[in-house]
């Protein structure tokens, strides 16, 4: 394997995350540096500032890691839609049987049903004796159908969920990404699609916070630096991350998408099952494990911030001594403007005769004082 990712996070909790407190301490991160961890330093200094414009850090980079996750899933031949499978037991006819012939709840069902159905028929003839000219109503075949069911029982109708060994119905699987135990995350193949992914990402979370990362004393020109410095990100990410970090990713998503019903069961009503793992719902996974303090660690945002702070400070001179040279600029360009700096020019040599005849008297007053004697 040479994916460049440590294989040592042994001690991961029970749920599958990194435990809290120090990311090292179960080999779940791996201490980075470079330019990338740079990056995400600066968008950790801006959420603190409150100049992220409603986005945070730790979100940004929930993002990046999930839509890297779903492209490097989608290179698997077993991330496929057809793929997707819910196996429900209820073939089983003697048990079914045994079930729909002996549940208390289904007779009791069923007789209710019966008396519903009897009791409007009833109000409907007692409707029209006390006035011919009420014309009864009648009900419609598909729904008179489905109300007494298909079987000669009646136990798929009205009463099927009390009555049925189980139910499935309206089931979709909706799956926008598939999560297969197939894919191997320590290839080089998924570890690539990953980065590709989290690179592609990155970029634009750098394009719509590129003015406030200006603003740290990040030196961004065009888009080939937006570029760099997205592909940085990716990479610092990639080398902070053990396998087993992945693993437990995998893992995770498989959890949440899985439906299963143990064979034997019986009753059981499926009804508007939606299968499916969305991005949204792959962050949730990310940010449980990625948090703030975890990535901050790897990272050493400590120690990053005082360096980004100094740049900070050093970036808002500039602008303020710009800001300044373009506000004399314009007081120059306007009649009175030049006249206040004649008048200023005037005064500051006004001072400095003054200032020069001060320093200069208590000599010549000794001076004198000797050609005496």
């Amino acid at each position: 394997m040479s994916s460049g990712i440590s294989s040592n996070c042994n001690t991961l909790g029970a749920s599958g995350e990194c435990p809290p407190g120090n990311p090292f301490s179960c080999g779940c991160f791996r201490a980075v540096g470079g330019q990338g961890a740079d990056t995400l330093a600066r968008f950790y200094a801006l959420e603190d500032k409150g100049q992220l414009g409603g986005s945070s850090a730790g979100g940004i980079v929930t993002n990046i890691i999930s839509y890297g996750y779903v492209v490097s899933n989608l290179q698997c031949r077993q991330a496929f839609v057809a793929d997707q499978t819910i196996e429900i037991d209820c073939d089983n006819d003697i048990l079914g049987n045994v079930v729909r012939l002996n549940n208390a709840n289904c007779d009791a069902c069923k007789t209710l049903a019966q008396q519903v159905a009897a009791d409007r028929a009833k109000l409907e003839a007692e409707a029209a004796a006390a006035n011919p000219a009420y014309v009864p109503q009648t009900v419609s075949s598909d729904l008179e159908s489905r109300y007494q069911g298909q079987l000669p029982d009646g136990a798929d109708g009205i009463c099927k969920y009390v009555c049925l060994q189980c139910v499935a119905d309206n089931i979709d699987q909706n799956i926008q990404m598939r999560i297969a135990a197939e894919c191997k995350v320590d290839t080089d193949e998924f570890i690539s699609a990953w980065t590709s992914g989290m690179s592609s990402q990155a970029e634009q979370e750098i394009r719509k916070h590129q003015t406030a990362l200006k603003g740290t004393g990040l030196n961004i020109r065009n888009d080939e630096d937006i570029k760099s410095l997205a592909l940085s990100v990716a990479n610092t990410i990639r080398q902070m991350t053990t396998v087993e970090m992945l693993n437990a990713l995998n893992q995770n998503a498989l959890i949440v998408q899985e439906t299963k019903i143990d064979p034997g069961s019986t009753s059981v009503v499926v009804q508007n099952v939606s299968q499916a793992i969305s991005i949204s719902m792959f962050a949730s996974i990310v940010n449980k494990n990625y948090t703030d303090s975890h990535v901050q660690a790897a990272i050493d945002f400590k120690q990053r911030e005082q360096t980004i702070q100094i740049e900070t400070n050093f970036y808002d001179l500039v602008r303020d001594l710009e800001q300044s040279v373009k506000t004399i600029e314009k007081l120059m360009s306007t009649v009175v403007g030049q006249i206040m700096v004649a008048l200023g020019a005037i005064l500051m040599v006004v001072l400095l005769i003054f200032s020069g005849l001060f320093y200069f008297k208590p000599r010549l007053g000794v001076s004198s004082d000797q050609d005496t004697v």
